[in-house]
């Protein structure tokens, strides 16, 4: 967590991740 906090370029890798995480499952959820 300190290297995510200390590198701008981690935190934004780390809310790609989230994002990335939260469109998948939102995607098949939204069909059904």
């Amino acid at each position: 967590l300190e290297g995510w906090l200390g590198n701008p370029l981690g935190a934004e890798s780390a809310l790609w991740v989230m994002r990335s995480l939260r469109g998948l499952p939102m995607r098949p959820a939204a069909k059904r």
